[in-house]
Parts: C-alpha cells; structure tokens; sequence
C-alpha cells in the first residue's frame, strides 16, 4: 500500500481523497457520490474518478486518466489486494484498507502517508508532497495543468503552494 500511494501521490497530488477511495473494474456501476480507482484489465488502463474532495462544489467531479506506468502498478495492486481480501474474508471494493478490511478515515490515511517516511525521521504529508509538487513548476501551463489534478485554480496553486 505504501509503494502505490507513494507512487499516485508524487505524480498526482491528491489530498487524503483516497482515503475512501473504491476500486473497481470497468464494468461496475458507480454512484455519484464517492471516489474511484476504475480498472481495465484487458487494456491495462485505470482512470481516477473524483467526486468527493474539498473543492466539489466549484470544480465539480474529476475525472483522470491514469498515465500507463502507474495503471499497470495499480493493477497489480488490486490483484495483491483481493488476494489479501479473500484470504481474510474481507468483502469490500475499498482502495486502501486497514488489517482488519476497514476504511481508512482521512485521519489513518494521514499517519499511514507519513509512516512512509518514518526511516527518514521526517513528517511528510500528502499536503506537504503537493507543496513540494507545485513549488517545483515554473511552467504555467504545467501548473495549469496540475492545478486541474489538484481540483483547485491555478491561483489557488501559486497562492498557496
């Protein structure tokens, strides 16, 4: 779990949005409601569908294609994923999940992100992964571009970040 969060966080900058997030195959059907990991095993794609996140209510859902790199590492995720959920009994389409099956609340999603780091004795969170991120452009289109991803104005991303 760490490798993969790891791994969306650095190329899309997501808030705790996966924290709930579910993962699910192409064919199943969505509500509008949550937010989404969408797989495509014969095309080895994925695509994020965000629609519950800070920002909804001016920039609406989201939805990203994943680039391929990081849809095939997903996609072997989900693979180790369900193996660990059938082994243990667990019936659920969650992303992430603690030992037990649960959801992570945006609150465990936080100390499990910094738990990445914690052989570098440093706290580093998805907030400070995003600042890092877009301190780093000096492209406008890319901050464009990123701003997009991170569901809030490029204004927003030079104020702040």
């Amino acid at each position: 779990m760490k490798y993969i969060i790891l791994l969306i966080h650095i190329t899309y900058p997501f808030r705790n949005d996966l924290s709930k997030a579910l993962i699910v195959d192409k064919s199943q059907p969505i509500n509008n409601d949550d937010n989404y990991i969408i797989i495509d095993k014969k095309n080895k794609s994925a695509k994020f569908i965000i629609q519950a996140y800070k920002t909804k209510r001016t920039y609406k859902r989201k939805e990203l294609n994943i680039i391929p790199e990081i849809a095939k590492e997903i996609i072997n995720y989900e693979k180790i994923l369900n193996e660990y959920k059938k082994t243990n009994s667990i019936d659920n389409n969650l992303f992430l999940i603690d030992k037990k099956g649960n959801t992570l609340t945006t609150n465990d999603f936080t100390i499990f992100f910094k738990s990445i780091f914690d052989n570098l004795n440093k706290e580093i969170t998805a907030t400070m992964i995003r600042k890092i991120i877009v301190s780093s452009l000096y492209d406008v289109k890319a901050i464009k571009a990123l701003s997009n991803v991170m569901m809030h104005s490029p204004e927003t991303a030079l104020q702040y970040y």
